[in-house]
């Protein structure tokens, strides 16, 4: 099950909408200003931070308690911007001269310098070992050799402005500017995990020290202390109040009657980390029956008898939701093992379904060769979504054909991107079933007429965590990373299912059917309709219960 809700509403009632949840890695423990007017780069010596300002040339030794000034060095450059400390030397990059220089900071004296790979050094860092460079011109991280700068490794930075550069012993940590987003990354090929909102609108500098991601900020000229790995697993952001109006209408043009017509409508999610109804859901017509799927899925149920042609039949409601953004924060060590995972989430979702094949040769033999030998449930779905996104490029071509269909077409729709994946994740053992919902399409007031649908997996020590390949099929590691355990708040959740369900079958949202003798002919109109119901600036409340 997911975390309960009391914890997040709770934390959310302090906040007020567009703050982190209470117990945020994002949430700074620690802020004081720069001793400087540009701050840039930020390293950490051990016991104290070094922070460079990139238009006077100087670099500070400052403490971490309140960023008093203890020392000061003239930088070997113009215009100093990434700073890394490695043993007992002071690296520093400039922009200006394009170099990289190895400072002994008791004398000041520059012990070696060299060109840099790329036109825009940024950030530095240290593994101990080897040096790490971003590039913001060439949005590149190099590894190098620290004293004469030769390249060890490459790849793409995790977006296209990258600044700040810290190694905390595990990963690496890269701010953007323009995102204004944080990403902890894999040192060998630079997949992006976890992605923080910066706490400052220019993130210029990182470092990692006593167990706190340390962050400058150009343009507030402050340095932050995040506890990235002493939050809650989940942040919720932007908390939104919508009205969404759900309308679901079938019209018999005959010329013969229905006997019978049948909708079933899922009701809106309620007691979510990300999402709160503030009041009961108003369905119309008000006579209905109430029930609930294998999947315990609930849903209203209308029947309707003797249509005549030229009647039209429609089913709606208004659901005032409260929605934010969620976004899991996961250290892929944290997550425990396949065996952890409780007896009746397995039992429910590793099952087969029509529109899965999980023991479909092909099935089989694709994640065998995606898995490999990975046990980590984390590696196991991370691998699993990476192929997914190379695999498929998006098309609605109609229909929802099943996961082999797919592997050999290359395209698919949001919930074939969602049936493929969730079909790899169940033969490899890992349990996985799909959310739905209705979607704001451009400006707050909008129509939606296609929806979405996305991947959950269940994670030990985690819970149930959104996957959503559709949406991480994008160019940048970080654009691919929104894929793995974030939902918008543009985003109304109204089912949670496994497949094959005994009322609402494959589809999501509502769904319907109708029977007849002779001939008759049926059109229908199926959307939803968004409207913002207040301003931004109150904390969610309590739910609402149906």
């Amino acid at each position: 099950m997911r975390f309960s809700l009391m914890i997040a509403v709770a934390g959310a009632m302090l906040l007020s909408i567009g703050s982190a949840h209470a117990g945020s890695p994002e949430e700074p423990v620690t802020s004081f200003a720069t001793p400087c007017s540009n701050p840039s780069g930020l390293a950490w010596d051990g016991r104290n931070l070094w922070v460079a300002d990139w238009d006077a040339g100087w670099i500070y030794k400052v403490r971490s308690s309140d960023g008093s000034v203890r020392d000061s060095l003239k930088a070997p450059g113009f215009r100093p911007q990434g700073l890394a400390w490695a043993g007992e030397y002071l690296y520093v990059s400039d922009d200006l001269a394009g170099r990289i220089y190895e400072i002994d900071p008791g004398s000041g004296m520059v012990l070696a310098n060299y060109e840099t790979p790329g036109k825009g050094p940024a950030g530095l860092a240290s593994d101990g070992e080897t040096l790490w460079l971003a590039d913001r011109v060439e949005r590149t991280i190099y590894q190098l050799i620290p004293h004469d700068g030769t390249i060890l490794n490459y790849y793409t930075s995790p977006h296209r402005d990258p600044r700040g550069l810290a190694y905390d012993g595990a990963y690496l940590w890269v701010s953007d500017r323009r995102k204004d987003e944080i990403y902890m990354i894999t040192p060998d090929d630079g997949t992006v995990i976890v992605v923080l909102k910066s706490p400052g609108p220019f993130p210029s500098g990182l470092a990692y020290g006593k167990d706190r991601l340390w962050v400058t900020d150009f343009e507030t000229r402050t340095i932050d202390a995040l506890a990235v790995r002493d939050g809650d697993p989940y942040v919720t952001l932007d908390w939104r109040d919508s009205h969404v109006t759900f309308v679901n209408r079938l019209r018999n043009d005959g010329p013969d009657p229905l006997q019978t017509m049948d909708f079933y409508v899922a009701f809106p999610r309620d007691s979510l980390e990300n999402q709160v109804l503030l009041e009961p859901t108003r369905f119309s017509p008000g006579n209905f029956e109430t029930v609930t799927d294998r999947w315990g899925l609930k849903q209203a149920h209308f029947h309707f008898e003797n249509i005549a042609p030229g009647r039209t039949v429609e089913i709606s409601y208004l659901a005032h939701a409260r929605i934010a953004d969620l976004r899991y924060v996961i250290y892929p060590e944290t997550v425990g093992n396949l065996k952890e995972i409780p007896r009746e989430i397995t039992e429910q979702y590793l099952v087969d379904g029509t529109r899965y094949r999980i023991y479909d040769p092909l099935i089989q033999k694709t994640v065998r060769s995606v898995v490999g030998e990975e046990k980590n449930p984390y590696w196991i779905a991370r691998k699993l979504f990476n192929w997914v996104i190379q695999t498929l490029e998006y098309e609605m071509v109609g229909g929802w054909d099943i996961p082999t269909t797919l592997i050999k077409r290359g395209t698919g729709s949001c919930s074939e991107y969602t049936f493929l994946f969730i079909a790899l994740c169940r033969a490899a053992g890992l349990p996985a079933r799909y959310e739905a919902g209705i979607v704001v399409r451009g400006d707050d007031a909008s129509v939606d007429e296609a929806f979405h649908r996305w991947a959950e997996v269940y994670f030990p020590n985690y819970g149930w965590v959104p996957v959503d390949c559709n949406r991480g099929d994008q160019e940048w590691p970080a654009e691919q990373a929104t894929g793995i355990g974030m939902v918008s708040n543009r985003l109304l959740i109204t089912t949670q299912g496994g497949g094959d369900s005994e009322t609402i079958g494959w589809t999501y949202n509502a769904e319907r059917s109708w029977t007849f003798k002779g001939r008759a002919t049926v059109s229908e109109e199926n959307f939803a309709v968004w409207r913002r119901a207040k301003a931004e600036g109150e904390p969610a409340p309590a739910a609402a219960q149906p």
